[in-house]
């Protein structure tokens, strides 16, 4: 049996329910706690994501959102000055 490989797969979550999922991963992680930042995440991921909507292959989009929202949230933490070793032990316990 030949399998298409490019032939996309159906979840059965929506892309606004995967976008969130990210979003709210990425927040957790960070340990802010603050409403205001953590809409900020989601609209840099729904930003994020929309560079990917034509994609022939989606199943590696939301890792992709993830990886480059989780960038932008380093470079605006060195940005504001503060301790990358820090908060990489914060963003550490948070995930467990």
């Amino acid at each position: 049996m030949t399998q298409v490989l490019h032939e996309p797969t159906r979840s059965g979550r929506s892309a606004a329910g995967w976008v969130d999922e990210v979003a709210g991963k990425l927040a957790r992680r960070e340990g802010r706690n603050d409403s205001a930042r953590d809409m900020e995440i989601l609209g840099w991921c729904r930003e994020a994501a929309t560079q990917f909507a034509d994609a022939r292959v989606q199943a590696f989009v939301p890792l992709l959102v993830e990886r480059i929202v989780g960038d932008r949230i380093r470079r605006d933490r060195v940005g504001r000055g503060c301790a990358p070793a820090v908060m990489e032990c914060a963003g550490r316990e948070v995930s467990r």
